[in-house]
């Protein structure tokens, strides 16, 4: 088992009591799950997600990494927000979603006494399907597939470069819902 699955582990089960405490009699209405794809690469994007409605959820990212190899060092850290429209019978925060994001992030990354860094606006839509095992503390599973347009500057030293473009996303996320 690698050392990012083995870190994802551990955040899981320390974020499993949050859930055995809850009192809530009801189906969940809110789920705090980590992305796989993300932490097999080193990156911990950690989501919350809670029902404003039986049809509407709001959802607030955050993410981080650091890596280090020989003179090489990066660190990014980010959040979002958006909004998750749940057609249909009503379900918040379980079935077919789908609704926009927004996020910022900050890269820095060095080589020896040299850095870059950059800070990227994110905005983009997303769709995908939750399913929540469990009654009132529940097991949760996402698939999601997304398209984000990226605008940003890049610093090196005195000088600045802007970019932009269109990128695809796709997320697994596993967590935890109450």
């Amino acid at each position: 088992m690698t050392k990012h699955i083995k870190r994802f582990l551990a955040v899981l089960v320390c974020a499993l009591p949050l859930g055995l405490n809850s009192t809530v009699s009801a189906a969940p209405s809110t789920a705090i799950t980590i992305n796989v794809f993300q932490a097999m690469f080193g990156t911990y994007a950690l989501q919350y997600e809670t029902a404003l409605s039986p049809n509407g959820a709001l959802v607030i990212q955050g993410e981080f990494a650091s890596y280090s190899m020989e003179d090489w060092n990066l660190t990014s850290m980010g959040g979002g927000l958006g909004y998750r429209l749940y057609p249909g019978k009503g379900t918040a925060p379980e079935g077919v979603w789908i609704g926009p994001l927004v996020k910022i992030n900050s890269v820095t990354a060095g080589y020896d006494d040299d850095n870059i860094t950059t800070m990227t606006f994110i905005g983009g839509a997303e769709f995908g399907y939750q399913w929540l095992f469990g009654d009132e503390t529940a097991f949760a599973l996402g698939l999601s597939l997304g398209i984000y347009y990226r605008s940003g500057t890049l610093s090196i030293g005195d000088e600045e470069l802007s970019y932009s473009g269109i990128l695809p996303g796709l997320g697994l996320n596993l967590g935890m819902s109450f």
